[in-house]
Parts: C-alpha cells; sequence; structure tokens
C-alpha cells in the first residue's frame, strides 16, 4: 500500500489485493504463529504437533479463509473511514 501511495485498498482490488497476496505468504504465517506461541506461552507451549494441525485446520480451507480476510479488510475500511 505504501508503494501506491494509498491509505485504504479500493473495494474493487480486495479481492486481487488477497489473492496475491494470500498463497505467497500463508507458509510464512504459520512460523510466524507457531513462533509467536511459543514466546508467549514458553514452558507451557504446546507443541509443534499440536500447533501443525491446528494451522492445518485454519488453513485446510483457502477459500474460507480468503473469504474471511475480505469480510475483516472491509469491516476496518469501513470503520476506518467514518
Amino acid at each position: 500500500m505504501q508503494e501506491n501511495n494509498f491509505d485504504v485498498i479500493p473495494d474493487d482490488n480486495i479481492i486481487e489485493v488477497i489473492n496475491s497476496i494470500y498463497i505467497d505468504r500463508k507458509k510464512h504465517l504459520q512460523g510466524f504463529l507457531k513462533e509467536s506461541l511459543k514466546e508467549i506461552q514458553k514452558e507451557e507451549y504446546m507443541g509443534d504437533l499440536i500447533i501443525n494441525n491446528i494451522c492445518y485446520e485454519i488453513f485446510n480451507d483457502d477459500e474460507l479463509c480468503k473469504h474471511r480476510l475480505y469480510t475483516e479488510i472491509k469491516l476496518f475500511q469501513d470503520t476506518k473511514n467514518k
């Protein structure tokens, strides 16, 4: 967004932006979640196997994830613009 010098994603482009970023960043997000939970939970960390299974469940349906991202982005931008 900074490269294109705008504060919000135009409604017509939200799906395009999600599609272009989601698949490329999906693995990174999974790793980020795991490392963040390790840092937050410390000795109470439930283990990589459990986290990997949770991530599998979350990211199993790409269309559902992308739709949820669209909904959250749209809601955030609508709230920000009011």
